[in-house]
């Protein structure tokens, strides 16, 4: 049996395209984070390894875009959900 709790972060960028007859690209970056746990079971034998894991994450960042023109906009990004994740292997 395994259980772990998780934490992590880190940058991440964002590009954003206004609308129009000529499409300009605007971008920015910021800081995102997670924290969630997960549990999962592993059966082995000699050769083989066979696990589940389940778990679930919430992450967030924000992110502050600079648009053409001297505009800017911030893009908020919530993560709040299950994860699940099958495990096979094989020892040499």
């Amino acid at each position: 049996f395994e259980a772990s709790l998780i934490g992590r972060g880190g940058w991440s960028t964002a590009q954003s395209t206004s609308p129009g007859l000529t499409p300009e690209i605007g971008d920015g970056s910021g800081l995102y984070w997670e924290a969630g746990g997960r549990g999962g079971l592993v059966l082995s034998d000699e050769r083989w390894l066979l696990g589940i894991t389940l778990g679930w994450l919430y992450g967030r960042n924000k992110i502050d875009v600079d648009l053409p023109g001297g505009y800017s906009s911030q893009m908020t990004i919530i993560r709040n959900g299950a994860e699940a994740a099958l495990q096979i292997g094989y020892r040499f």
